[in-house]
């Protein structure tokens, strides 16, 4: 696909932390951007708002322009499993009215903790994006930690610095690589538009730490080890009643089976963000 100034770029998740500074980037170098939300959002010069929610069709076949649909998205509180998901079925609409253009791109975004097997329904779901997204040209990125002081996972850190109180984490070693948040839209930036990178790359921060060492350095936040069996036991709590504490139980998980990101980029292609 060769993308030109009159190409169209279609974003879902473009309010989000990540999404929100794309949009920036995407603005500065003034691109045809249609930002596709279920709630309207203000929208910057070069934007135009559509409402859509996941499971809907993303638009009609009416023009031929060349398409990159940046698909920034996910429901975080559908504990539906496999192909139930709204998740897989809002993907699989998106790739599915892609398939009826000429030129189009899809711009995917992952995890890398899929090396090895599964242990939650957020990566079974990422699984199953990474192949409907890969139906179609696809380049399907999938970052180490992105930090940032606002917003996502790093607001529910902010928060607990505040109360100046240790939290307890499941003891594991493993390392991650935080990656600035505005370094990391830039760069996909230049992946996506400049270089027209194609296929799957791992993206790390220059700078390997434990959990712990993050939370201590960015957030200061002291932490202190748990046996991991404490939180199995909790999220088998939370398995009682999973339509409910189903967002709670995904985080714990992700946490008590961290894996190290120089295992996971081995043998993979990666690239490291300044």
């Amino acid at each position: 696909m060769n993308f030109n100034s009159s190409s169209k770029i279609y974003i879902t998740g473009g309010t989000g932390q990540l999404g929100k500074e794309l949009r920036k980037v995407l603005t500065r170098k003034n691109l045809n951007v249609t930002i596709l939300s279920r709630q309207e959002v203000p929208v910057y010069k070069n934007e135009v708002f559509k409402k859509f929610e996941l499971g809907e069709i993303p638009f009609n076949y009416e023009f031929q322009e060349d398409i990159t649909f940046i698909h920034l998205a996910h429901d975080f509180y559908d504990p539906s499993p496999d192909k139930e998901n709204m998740n897989y079925i809002g993907q699989r609409k998106i790739v599915d009215s892609l398939k009826k253009l000429k030129n189009k791109k899809i711009i995917y975004f992952s995890t890398p903790l899929l090396k090895n097997k599964t242990h939650s329904i957020y990566q079974e779901q990422k699984v199953l994006g990474e192949l409907v997204a890969k139906e179609i040209e696809h380049l399907i990125i999938r970052p180490s930690f992105i930090f940032s002081k606002k917003g996502g996972t790093n607001f529910i850190f902010n928060k607990l610095s505040k109360i100046g109180l240790p939290i307890p984490l499941p003891k594991n070693n493993n390392k991650i690589s935080p990656i600035p948040l505005k370094a990391f839209t830039n760069f996909i930036y230049d992946l996506i538009f400049i270089k027209k990178k194609k296929g799957t790359l791992i993206l790390k921060g220059l700078q390997d730490m434990s959990l712990r060492e993050f939370l201590r350095k960015y957030h200061r936040i002291n932490a202190f080890w748990v046996a991991p069996s404490i939180f199995n036991l909790l999220i088998r709590i939370l398995n009682l009643n999973k339509s409910t504490f189903f967002f709670y139980r995904e985080r714990i998980i992700g946490i008590l089976n961290l894996e190290d990101i120089n295992e996971i980029c081995k043998g993979e292609e990666f690239k490291e963000i300044n």
